[in-house]
Order: structure tokens, then sequence, then C-alpha cells
């Protein structure tokens, strides 16, 4: 959020005779010595912004005169006044007598004369409040308005390599504000928040995982030739394995053609799977009801031998 502060200095100064053709130094022309003893300045600031703002600060009006060597002097013009709002103008008089006797006495007392000295008319502002409904910092604004004066006049300076006004200065501002801003990503073309691309990302790569899994199982079971292993791998947790049992003794028996009917059987009824290993055959058994339901598995490398007894 930008503001602006702004002024415009000029000066109006009475005049015998003919030499000013209003009777009076307008702003810009010199002041002879001989014919201004004294010379009222005005200041009149602003302070502009496009967002909602409520200021107000203070301000004072001084004269310093200074000289090539370092030497420097402050005068008061106005002293510090308080304002409210964001306008106001401040005055105060420069007295070239008062500065001739000033000079003057420096120049007795430290035996230096000087061929000229510098004046700067400067308005010292501190604005305050708010912009926005943000508090203003770092607002202080002094533009000087310079004069070159020697024996016979007080001359404005002005910057040649600049083309800026030296009697309408102005001051750009900026007050730092934060506003939320989602981030994007580009997508398969898209541009998606950062937020919704981050949740799709995890479900890729959940779904990229589970598919991983299900291709080692395959890959495991397809890896398997002994079936009983293969039996154990998939269906270990619901085998519940015993021993010296008589699952075999009952007269009411069913044989089961494969295990996957055996395993349906039992997610349907809610049963475990009971397994019993005799040597190299394997049985698995759903007990409901009082009927025993068996698949029976012979071990790879036996299997070919029973076949052939």
């Amino acid at each position: 959020m930008s503001y602006t502060q702004q002024g415009t200095f000029s000066y109006r100064a009475a005049a015998p005779g003919s030499v000013y053709d209003t009777g009076a130094a307008q702003s810009g022309e010199p002041l002879f010595r001989a014919l201004v003893r004294e010379v009222p300045f005005e200041f009149r600031y602003s302070a502009t912004a496009e967002q909602a703002h409520q200021w107000g600060g203070s301000y004072r009006l001084l004269a310093e005169l200074s000289a090539n060597d370092g030497w420097k002097r402050t005068l008061e013009l106005q002293p510090r006044t308080s304002f409210s709002g964001d306008q106001f103008a401040a005055r105060g008089t420069l007295g070239l007598a008062e500065i001739k006797t000033l000079t003057d006495q420096i120049e007795a007392q430290t035996g230096i004369k000087h061929e000229y000295y510098t004046v700067a008319i400067v308005p010292q502002i501190e604005l305050a409040g708010t912009l926005a409904g943000q508090p203003l910092r770092d607002t202080s604004f002094a533009p000087r308005l310079r004069f070159r004066l020697d024996d016979l006049e007080l001359q404005v300076l002005r910057d040649t390599n600049s083309d800026a006004d030296p009697f309408a200065p102005s001051q750009e501002g900026a007050l730092p504000y934060s506003t939320v801003v989602p981030n994007t990503i580009a997508l398969l073309g898209l541009q998606l928040d950062v937020l919704p691309a981050r949740w799709i990302g995890l479900a890729v790569a959940a779904l990229a995982l589970a598919a991983g899994v299900w291709l080692a199982r395959k890959q495991a079971l397809a890896g398997m030739v002994d079936e009983p292993a293969r039996i154990q791998f998939e269906y270990g947790p619901r085998l519940i394995a015993v021993q010296d049992s008589d699952l075999l003794i009952a007269e009411d028996t069913v044989e089961v053609a494969n295990f996957s009917d055996l395993a349906r059987l039992a997610e349907r009824e809610e049963r475990m799977i009971l397994y019993e290993r005799c040597g190299p055959v394997h049985h698995y058994v759903v007990q409901i009801a009082g009927t025993r339901y068996h698949y029976r598995v012979v071990e790879a490398s036996i299997a070919p031998q029973e076949a052939r007894t």
C-alpha cells in the first residue's frame, strides 16, 4: 500500500523601487539584500493515498545556514506544531539582516571570510496515523529549498542534473502488508491449488502402493509350485493347525474339489479352517453343524510318485 507526501514552497518579499515587476520578489526570483530585509516563507503540505486513511502528526519550519567548510547553524522559523488530517501550511519569516549580523560575528570571531553561505528552508514533518487500518512507520519528510547567500543576494540553487522542481518536492512511501494467495501447480495441463494437488498425489501414491503389493503377491503366488505353500501364504491367518486329531474319523465328511471352495464356505459361515499335516499329505477341514468339509492335497514332490503307485 503506497502513499505520497508532497508540498509546495513559496515566498513573496516586498521590495521598494522598480527592480521587481510587482513591487515584490516572487518565488524563484533572487532576493537582493539591499532591497529585501526579510523573507516570508510558506510550505503547503499534503499527503494522499488510495486506501482509507486517518492521519495527523507534527511539523516545524527551520532555516539552516551553513558554509562550505562544514560550519552550520539552525534557526527555527516556526516551532513544532501538531496537525490533524492530511494537509497544513507552515509559515515563517527569515530575517536577512539577522543573518548578516550572525555571519559578521562568526567571521570576526574566527577570522575566516566566506565568499558565500548556503541557506536551506527545511520543513520537518512527522506523519502518523493509519492506512487501511495499518499503522504508519518511517514517515519523516524533510525536503529542502536551498539558496546561495553572498553579500549581494539570496538566490535559489537548482540541481542541474535533475528536472525536479525544487519548489514542489514529493516523497513516496509504502506500507508493507500481507495477503493469502493459494499456491498452484500444473497437473496434466490444469492449474490446481497445492492442497488439492497434494491430496491427489497422496491418492495416486496409495493406489500405486496397493497395485505394487497386489503384483508382488501375485508374483509370489505364481512362483510357488507347492500348493500347501500357496495356501499358507494366502490364507495363513485363517488356518488353525492341529495335531493327532480325529478330523478324518467321521462318516459324514464331504470332500471338496478345491481349496478356494473350502475357503469361500468358511468365510460364508464365519468359520476357521482346521489344518493338519500327516507326512506329505495336508488336510484342510471346515466343520459345520456336524458335517466336515474336507480338502486334501499332497506335496508337489510326492504327488507324481503317488500317482504312479
